[in-house]
């Protein structure tokens, strides 16, 4: 089942929408978060290490890499798998 889960862009309210999300799906073992930045990824990801879900069972792949060092310079095992650098100079010209 896939989950649409509106939040402000930010990685404090993402934690707020998906521990909410989380506690409405119980069922739901497995999860994988994508965003349009690497705050709705992370905000997840922490949302499921709150819950104490393992992290292999979380899968989070952000876009822009502003959190990437935060995630994977803690040295905890953890569900943010990657994040992706996009040139929007690049992508956006015509």
């Amino acid at each position: 089942r896939i989950l649409s889960i509106p939040y402000d862009n930010t990685m404090v309210n993402s934690i707020d929408v998906v521990s909410t999300t989380l506690t409405a799906n119980p069922d739901a073992e497995k999860w994988i978060f994508y965003s349009c930045n690497d705050d709705g990824v992370l905000g997840g990801v922490r949302a499921t290490e709150n819950a104490g879900m393992k992290p292999e069972n979380v899968i989070g792949i952000g876009i822009d890499g502003s959190r990437s060092c935060e995630a994977f310079g803690s040295g905890k095992p953890t569900g943010f798998r990657g994040t992706m650098w996009l040139d929007s100079a690049k992508h956006g010209a015509a």
